[in-house]
This record gives C-alpha cells, structure tokens and sequence, in this order.
C-alpha cells in the first residue's frame, strides 16, 4: 500500500459525515499507535476544483473520506506519513461531486471504527438533500448508504422536499401563465417578434393587434420529488 505525506491530506468538514471529531477516539487510536497498533489504511481521494486558498482550481488535492480520526491521531505522534489507499483513481470535480464523497463517507463509518450516530446519518441525509432539489440521489439511495430505511430517510427530510417541490409548483405556474400570455407583459415591445408583427400590418402608425401575437403555449413538465 502506498504511503502519503500527512500534511498533504486534506479533512474537508463539508464531506465530513459527523458533527465533529472525537478527542476521545483520537486519544485512544494514539495510545493504540504507540503500543505497536497497526491501522487499516485511510481512503482518499484527488479532488480538482477545490477552494482552497492560495491554490489553483487545476490542482490535483487529496480529501480524506474515511480516517480522520487515525489521520488525526498520527499527527498527534508526529509521524508524517500515513497508509493510504484511492477511492476512486481519476480526480473527481469537488464542485459537482462532494455529496458523492461524503455519502461515500458515510456508508463506510457506519459499520466499523467509531460508528455514526443516527443524529449524524439525519443531517448528513438533509444535507445532501438540500443541494439535491432535482433529485438526483434518492431516497433508497441514501437509506442504503446510510444503514437506514427508506421510510427513516423519509421522516428526516420530508420536509426539504415538500419546500422543495412548493417551490418547483410556483416556477411551474408562473411559466405557464406566461405560455398561455405571451407578448401581453412589459417585455412585449422589446420583442422581436412584435417587430416582425408590426412590420407585417398594413398602414403606417397602426398598432398591432395582440391577437397576432398569441402562440400555442408549450406544455411545461416536471418530475417532482417524491414525499412520502
């Protein structure tokens, strides 16, 4: 297995699954070092895309998505090298794949070391749910990474969803009324279709008929997120 340099690692709190580190896990995983413990190797994974300071969006960075607290506690001893091995071997987009990381996070701190709470796996499935408003993981989806049932999943973030598709019905609503109007509002005579109209007419200085105007308005669809 490979080895990196500790200081290279980086703990990203937004991937991070729990509240926040143990000191007491720390303390005991370095007492553990000391003895002559051997650790499992950290999963990590490069990252592009990342705001760090100082650092370009091209660099390649290392997150660490499993092994903060062995990570933590090597630090504690001074050592500057750690077993590590890949999540996945080609740099993920940390802009459009950090819910990935931390669900991956999670599913793998829920059946070995210090073990999540279900207050950690509750706002860990809210957070994800709150920048997913089109749905993208559902809800079996987060049950099974996070040791739950689907129906848990549910109770936690029902609400998020019913905010979520109120908000998609009013978009909905609006855009059709603009379908079944169009050219009636402050925007009509910026139009270029109203130009072309008005181009049309016969007779100087007659104003169009709105009538000419009217098209067959789109139908407009959405899939809307599931609320149990």
């Amino acid at each position: 297995m490979p080895f990196f340099n500790i200081s290279d690692l980086i703990w990203d709190e937004i991937i991070y699954p729990r509240s926040a580190r143990k000191q007491q896990t720390i303390d005991a995983y370095s007492e553990a070092l000391a003895a002559g413990a051997q650790f499992p190797p950290i999963i990590i994974q490069p990252v592009v895309n990342y705001p760090a300071p100082n650092t370009s969006l091209y660099a390649i960075l290392l997150l660490i998505l499993d092994g903060i607290h062995r990570w933590s506690a090597y630090k504690v001893l001074g050592l500057t090298e750690i077993e590590a091995v890949l999540w996945q071997d080609q740099p993920l987009d940390y802009a459009t794949c950090k819910d990935d990381m931390l669900l991956e996070s999670a599913r793998r701190n829920i059946s070995h070391g210090d073990r999540l709470s279900q207050t950690d796996k509750r706002q860990v499935a809210r957070d994800i749910v709150s920048r997913d408003p089109e749905c993208h993981l559902t809800e079996e989806m987060l049950a099974g990474s996070l040791g739950v049932t689907q129906q848990t999943v549910n109770n936690w973030i029902k609400d998020i969803r019913a905010r979520q598709n109120a908000s998609r019905d009013s978009t909905i609503l609006r855009l059709n009324r603009l379908a079944l109007h169009p050219g009636t509002g402050p925007d009509l005579f910026r139009s270029p279709l109203f130009h072309q109209k008005k181009e049309s007419l016969p007779g100087k200085g007659r104003s169009p008929n709105p009538a000419h105007l009217l098209i067959a308005p789109a139908p407009i669809h959405a899939v809307l997120c599931p609320v149990f």
